[in-house]
């Protein structure tokens, strides 16, 4: 990529809006989250040749959807201070060609209670509804 104007340019192609600027919070003005921010960083570390593996997807957005663990456990990125992406940080990666921000201490569980919760909620309810239907 040589300018921020092709960071844009793919944020364009997520975004569904041409309001993209080189300040724009991808994730709260554009509102793009999960998925189609993994896919739009995923098109971006290659096309841009930037190292991803220091990049920890809960500082940045939400994970997909909902869920209802996230009523009993809070999901990761509910449990540290989010950090805004632009397409100008962005750009400013690829200029050493790594993932550039350090990330303060924090602490994630490895095991995704919320998810699992959420498991338990939906494994409850389809055998309750199984039980009906008998």
């Amino acid at each position: 990529m040589k300018s921020v104007d092709d960071v844009i340019i793919l944020i364009k192609k997520y975004a569904g809006t041409e309001e993209v600027y080189p300040d724009t919070d991808i994730n709260k003005d554009l509102n793009i989250y999960g998925d189609d921010f993994n896919d739009l960083l995923e098109e971006y570390s290659v096309i841009a040749d930037v190292d991803m593996s220091e990049f920890l997807w809960y500082f940045h957005y939400k994970g997909e959807g909902w869920n209802f663990g996230d009523l009993i456990f809070r999901p990761p990125n509910k449990r540290v201070k989010r950090i805004k992406l632009t397409p100008q940080i962005l750009y400013n990666f690829t200029l050493d060609g790594k993932w550039g921000i350090k990330y303060p201490k924090h602490s994630v569980p490895s095991i995704r209670y919320d998810i699992i919760g959420s498991v338990i909620v939906c494994a409850v309810l389809i055998i309750l509804i199984f039980l009906n239907l008998k």
